[in-house]
């Protein structure tokens, strides 16, 4: 690493630093059991204590999307529309935005594709064989995977502009280019703001390892090796998707049966190509309601 690298990256972990601690109440709500009879009581109560949050639920639950029968005037009805967990989802999403601002079309670019990845780890998780992930992690995991790439444009952007300007067509390349013009990684750095905002060691050593080859590295946790494969296979998948455009896989979703084809998931699916298709194409609807939400244009 030469001096100008060394320097970016004492940057960079200053901004680590200063970075605002995601609120106590997602933390709560992202450990609540969706199970517990008092779960939607915690998300009215939350949304309730959040306007600016609240209106864009509002909007989203009367949008052409959610198509409902009839006006949603209230938190309540809304929530019931969009579902709880979804809702939470929501939050978590809408908080991170907070900190991290999409202004310019590559930065949204950043918001599309860690969407994308956490609906596509949601949905795909259950079909995960020989193990029962857990949907909700698998959300995270997928939502936040690519935090040191927000940290980087933060304190980095032209970095990160000449990192996306390099002709990487792989995850696998993104990770090359960004160590010979940068000197590190972003999941390096990914790691290290997840710690700092004390979420769980799986999830930031997931964050950190989900460009490693092969996984898992010696000591990982065994009980996210299943998730956290998975989330090497979502990554790419994302990536070609945006490529080709979200608009155009979703009206179009043989198109993701040919990136299946091209390069098969390392992970082992307990479904037939057919359902695995229907299941990314429901995950890539999904997050273009996200995003729709979140105001973020793709």
């Amino acid at each position: 690493m030469n001096d100008v690298q060394l320097a970016t990256l004492k940057r960079l972990e200053g901004r680590i630093r200063e970075l605002p601690i995601l609120p106590a109440v997602i933390i709560s709500l992202l450990v609540l059991d969706p199970a517990d009879p008092g779960y939607f009581d915690h998300v009215v109560s939350y949304v309730n204590g959040d306007p600016g949050f609240a209106a864009r639920l509002l909007q989203y639950a009367n949008s052409a999307a959610m198509a409902p029968p009839k006006p949603i005037t209230t938190i309540n009805s809304a929530l019931i529309r969009v579902g709880a967990r979804g809702a939470v989802e929501l939050i978590v999403a809408h908080s991170a935005a907070r900190i991290f601002l999409p202004r310019k079309e590559w930065e949204r670019g950043l918001w599309v594709h860690a969407t994308l990845v956490g609906w596509m780890m949601r949905s795909l998780s259950p079909l995960l064989a020989g193990e029962r992930a857990n949907p909700d992690a698998a959300y995270l995991f997928g939502l936040l995977h690519d935090i040191g790439r927000f940290v980087l444009y933060l304190e980095a952007p032209d970095d990160l502009r000449a990192v996306d300007e390099t002709d990487w067509d792989s995850p696998e390349a993104l990770v090359q280019a960004e160590t010979e013009i940068c000197g590190f990684t972003h999941a390096e750095l990914g790691y290290l703001a997840l710690r700092k905002w004390s979420l769980p060691d799986a999830l930031a050593l997931a964050v950190r390892y989900h460009h490693t080859t092969p996984f898992p590295p010696p000591g990982f946790p065994a009980e996210y090796v299943g998730i956290s494969g998975l989330l090497h296979d979502a990554d790419w998948l994302a990536v070609s998707i945006a490529r080709a455009g979200l608009r155009e896989v979703a009206a179009q979703p043989d198109l993701i049966g040919a990136m299946l084809e091209k390069r098969k998931f390392a992970v082992e699916l307990h479904a037939t190509p057919v359902t695995v298709q229907k299941t990314v194409l429901v995950a890539l609807q999904e997050a273009m309601r996200n995003l729709y939400l979140l105001n973020i244009t793709y």
